[in-house]
């Protein structure tokens, strides 16, 4: 199985704390024991980058930076660029073009539009997009491996 994440979904992984971090551990071990393969937008690295800087995320900066270095060097991640065909769904998808996600968030359903991939998000307005495939990350909570 092949699947895209959003920083959220890093996010709860990542930090204990988080209210969803068993369900993102337990995605995680299934993606390990499974063999999926799991990607991510480039654009999230400028999405963690932003939350950092304007104080939405309550973390000492090597922490922080610590953080964004493991997504950048993870074997586990495969990191989508943004190609000419994601940014115009972008421009669809982003609310300061007429569309309802925001700047990151466009990014991110654009890039599962144009691959193809079921998007593990725990935002409920990314998990109603009828375009993509969208996966809730809670659903993950107490599944079992094959």
């Amino acid at each position: 199985m092949n699947y895209l994440i959003d920083l959220n979904v890093l996010l709860a992984y990542s930090f204990e704390l988080h209210n969803e971090h068993e369900s993102a551990d337990r995605f995680f071990t299934l993606a390990e024991n499974e063999e999926w393969s799991i990607h991510l937008s480039s654009i999230a690295i400028l999405e963690a980058e932003t939350l950092f800087l304007s104080g939405k995320v309550n973390v000492e900066r090597e922490e922080w930076l610590n953080f964004i270095h493991d997504i950048l060097t993870s074997p586990v991640l495969r990191i989508i660029e943004i190609s000419p065909k994601i940014f115009l769904y972008h421009t669809f998808y982003y609310r300061g073009y007429g569309g309802k996600y925001s700047y990151f968030d466009s990014f991110h359903v654009a890039t599962a539009r144009e691959t193809s991939l079921p998007l593990a998000t725990l935002d409920n307005k990314i998990l109603a997009e009828k375009t993509i495939k969208a996966v809730n990350l809670r659903d993950f909570k107490g599944v079992k491996s094959t």
